[in-house]
């Protein structure tokens, strides 16, 4: 009975050894390799190793020569009239004095129309009677216009306002409109008319001197223009028209027509 017990002792060592030579060892190679970690760095670390890259905008320069000029901007001129002196105030007041007491009304109804200074070329102060003889040499004045209702008058003085001089007849510059294409007659009838009517004289008394054909440079057809009262722009000419110098008692008076225009421009000149 021992003997088989050592026999079947051998044979079961036997088997244990070649059950343990038939199984396959796995190759170290064939295993599946542990997997390496890197160690990550800190935010605080991965911020301080970036460099930035820095961003540069080009841009290119303006050309001068492309860029318009500013407009320019059109300021209006301004005509401003002058103020008046002391001295011309001091005319105007005598002037509306004298012309009040002539006409019997208060001073406040003798409006002002325009103060213009003048120099009167001789001592008639632009304002002759007929028949008298008058001292050539220059006055400084004034030549004002006053109005009373729908009537206007016209006052010449010195500088000082101590010689004042009712002008009769029309106010130079006064326009009258002509409303439609009319003949030198017809032209020349209604200065007449118009001059008799301002000097309260009868038109028979009113002669014709002259009438000149002319040309003037522009539609105040070489006449004064009050101030104020008209634009001081005048349409450029040149505007064709006559010279008409009227006469009553010895006193000669000139109109100027042209356009649509007839135009009293004050005594003449030529007389």
């Amino acid at each position: 009975m021992a003997k088989w017990r050592i026999i079947h002792l051998i044979l079961l060592a036997l088997l244990l050894i070649a059950i343990n030579a038939c199984t396959p060892e796995v190759a170290a190679s064939n295993r599946p390799a542990a997997p390496e970690i890197t160690p990550v760095a800190s935010a605080t670390a991965m911020l301080a190793t970036i460099t930035p890259t820095p961003v540069v905008t080009k841009f290119a320069p303006a050309s001068t020569a492309m860029q318009p000029s500013p407009t320019p901007m059109t300021v209006p001129a301004i005509i401003a009239y002058p103020t008046h002196p002391p001295a011309q105030k001091d005319a105007v007041t005598a002037a509306r004095v004298f012309l009040a007491d002539h006409l019997g009304l208060p001073e406040n109804q003798v409006r002002l129309q325009y103060s213009v200074a003048m120099t009167w070329t001789d001592t008639s102060l632009g304002c002759p009677d007929p028949g008298e003889v008058y001292k050539p040499v220059g006055v400084s004045g004034f030549q004002i216009i006053f109005q009373t209702g729908t009537r206007q008058y016209e006052i010449h003085t010195d500088e000082q306002g101590k010689r004042i001089v009712l002008c009769p007849g029309p106010s130079t510059g006064e326009r009258i409109p002509l409303h439609r294409a009319m003949t030198i007659e017809e032209i020349v009838d209604l200065a007449r008319e118009h001059l008799a009517k301002s000097l309260d004289v009868p038109i028979e008394t009113v002669e014709v001197v002259s009438v000149e054909e002319t040309e003037f440079s522009d539609d105040g057809l070489g006449c004064p223009r009050p101030p104020g009262k008209y634009p001081d722009r005048a349409y450029p000419g040149p505007i064709p028209g006559y010279c008409i110098i009227l006469s009553v008692d010895g006193t000669q008076y000139e109109y100027h027509s042209g356009g649509r225009w007839l135009v009293f421009c004050g005594y003449s000149s030529t007389q």
